[in-house]
């Protein structure tokens, strides 16, 4: 059969969690590669346009015609106006320093300074020179540099990372800077990629519940089909069985009529045993006795009684026919038709292999002429050590040889056979067994009558006739 699938809802659980987890990985690693790849855009555009405005600004202060700065304070004034109303973006600023020693002349924060230069810019000079981006800088563009414009990183008197662009203006011997704070430009790249994560994680979600939906209607109609296709295979594997159990059972049948035909009695015998084990196996589940028996074990069970004298084949004709009492030799003679059913049977099983069937009736053939108190044949087991099967058989077997006609006796009634069981409660056969049997005897009675009725109908016609 094609194995349905056992807990679908784990299954789709799992695809569930383990396609979330993929997405969100893969949307991480895209949002981190994404803003890795925007930043290396944008820090580069931010250098060209450092570069940029520090060509424009290189052109305007040379285009200005202003005297040396450090000596005339109107020149000051006119580029510290300049560059103090310049913005840039990424808080930038611009300023100028005196290429031969890097101190600061032109600054922002010098604007509304009316003291001229450069008393005003010594009192600044600590804040502005000394921790100022002015060194790196001044490292970046030395003195005899035919670079025109050099960019980098530097930090600034607060400790804060800066993008930055130089330019030397020999003719002045300035250095024009241009600045904008890294803080900014990362503001600049969050504001570009702070939708990446919540958009990703929104179409990933969107995929897991499309995906998941998809494979809960895949899996419906997978265990539907499923379904269906093992439906037919078991109704094709239950008839199979039926017809080879109905073989199995027929040639069976045919084995013990083979051995029941060299018999006084006839097949009806047979009959018998099957209906009579049967109920009193049913009777001792009522009981609750043997909760272990079950409908198979019934059904194998009555099946295998059948087969409790097929040992009888091997008895020559002179004992197992003769009408009279045997002598010792004799019935030690008969008495092994249980070994010989035991071994054809275990024969059989070595051949075919182990089934609950086979088990049963070796079990029977071996052992449904032991006694409960161990005297019987041929191992002399005593109670439990005798299996369940033959010990249900052995009552059965007995009370049908007690009602039944033979050459030797008459038929006993059912009153006589049921004290002489009742007698052996204890000693030829299992208590709970005898109570069962007592709990349903009258199918016993009834069975028996119409049987040995039926007959006695058959063979009256047939002694006028003779």
């Amino acid at each position: 059969m094609f194995h349905r699938i056992q807990k679908p809802s784990i299954l789709i659980a799992t695809i569930a969690v383990t396609q979330t987890a993929c997405l969100t990985a893969g949307v991480l690693f895209f949002a981190t590669w994404m803003r890795t790849s925007v930043s290396e855009i944008v820090y580069q555009q931010v250098l060209d346009d450092n570069v940029q405005m520090t060509r424009q600004l290189t052109v305007l202060v040379q285009q200005m015609d202003v005297g040396d700065v450090r000596e005339n304070p109107a020149s000051w004034r006119r580029l510290q106006r300049v560059i103090g109303h310049i913005e840039l973006p990424n808080n930038g600023f611009v300023c100028l320093t005196d290429a031969r020693n890097g101190d600061l002349l032109c600054h922002p924060d010098f604007n509304g300074a009316d003291t001229p230069m450069p008393k005003t810019y010594v009192a600044g000079k600590t804040d502005y020179t000394t921790r100022s981006p002015a060194e790196s800088v001044r490292a970046m563009l030395p003195g005899d540099s035919t670079t025109p414009t050099v960019t980098g990183s530097v930090r600034d008197y607060e400790g804060e990372l800066q993008i930055i662009a130089a330019s030397r203006m020999k003719d002045f011997d300035l250095q024009l800077n241009v600045h904008q704070k890294t803080s900014g430009v990362e503001d600049r790249i969050q504001h570009l990629t702070r939708a990446v994560v919540p958009a990703g994680l929104t179409v990933a979600g969107s995929l897991v519940t499309i995906t998941t939906w998809c494979i809960i209607l895949i899996v419906r109609r997978y265990d539907a089909r499923l379904a269906a296709i093992n439906e037919g295979l078991e109704a094709t594997v239950q008839e199979r069985t039926r017809a080879l159990r109905k073989t199995r059972d027929a040639v069976v049948f045919g084995l013990a009529k083979l051995a029941e035909s060299r018999d006084v009695d006839t097949g009806e015998h047979l009959e018998r045993i099957r209906v009579y084990v049967t109920t009193l196996a049913q009777q001792l589940e009522t009981n609750g006795h043997a909760c272990w028996v079950d409908r198979a074990y019934i059904e194998n069970l009555a099946l295998a009684s059948s087969l409790h004298d097929i040992g009888k084949v091997g008895i020559p004709d002179n004992v197992l026919l003769k009408p009279g009492a045997f002598t010792p030799e004799e019935r030690d003679q008969m008495q092994t038709h249980a070994t010989l059913g035991g071994a054809c049977l275990d024969a059989i099983g070595e051949q075919l292999g182990d089934d609950d069937f086979l088990q049963l009736s070796r079990e029977i053939a071996y052992s449904h002429h032991e006694k409960w108190d161990g005297t019987g044949y041929p191992a002399q087991a005593k109670g439990e050590e005798i299996p369940f099967s033959a010990r249900i058989v052995a009552l059965s077997d007995v009370y049908d040889a007690l009602r039944s006609r033979r050459p030797y006796k008459k038929p006993m009634p059912h009153a006589q056979a049921r004290a002489i069981i009742v007698q052996g409660r204890g000693t030829h056969f299992d208590p709970a067994i005898v109570d069962a049997f007592l709990a349903c005897e009258s199918v016993f009675e009834s069975l028996s009558d119409q049987s040995h009725s039926a007959h006695q109908a058959t063979a009256e016609p047939q002694a006028s006739a003779a």
